[in-house]
């Protein structure tokens, strides 16, 4: 049931076996949530199975279950949810909350609002997806904004693309 603050002047508030090694970082609770190595002045809310890793300055994580903020992805924010994910290499990418979203590599300054199985492809900085279901925003597709509904599309290489929602439609 204990927690370990190994990162210098990193705090926990309470909750079982959560890990902050990030100096100045903070879980407030929950259990078992990690903050690792150089992830400083990070913050987990709360939740389970939440994790920052490392080289992450300044990241959050709000609460929900098993949501992950992977390597040098700096000033990435996830809301909540269950199995959000962003890739590496991800600075100030931000998923509100939803269910199994995804925001891969090298995909900088993306929104992904919430929904379920949504995806912002490698390599496609600077998109807004704003919800739905299955939606997804493909590589090289910068500047793309997706607003919702069910299996929508926006495919590769599909600059400053404007899709707004139904179903099963493609650009």
């Amino acid at each position: 049931m204990s927690n370990s603050e190994i990162g210098a002047w990193s705090v926990i508030g309470g909750g079982s076996y959560n890990m902050a090694f990030g100096s100045y970082s903070t879980i407030s609770g929950g259990i078992l949530n990690e903050i690792q190595t150089n992830a400083s002045y990070s913050t987990i809310g709360g939740g389970k199975y939440n994790r920052i890793d490392s080289d992450n300055w300044y990241a959050c994580i709000l609460g929900g279950f098993s949501n992950t903020i992977a390597t040098d992805s700096s000033e990435a924010y996830i809301g909540g949810g269950l199995r959000n994910s962003i890739s590496e290499t991800n600075q100030y990418a931000i998923i509100v909350g939803g269910e199994r979203n995804t925001i891969e590599p090298e995909s900088d300054h993306t929104f992904l609002g919430g929904g379920n199985y949504n995806r912002v492809a490698r390599i496609a900085p600077y998109n807004v997806l704003v919800g739905g279901n299955q939606n997804s925003i493909g590589t090289n597709s910068d500047a793309a904004v997706l607003g919702g509904g069910s299996r929508n599309q926006i495919g590769n290489d599909a600059f400053y693309s404007s899709l707004l929602g139904g179903i099963d439609n493609t650009i």
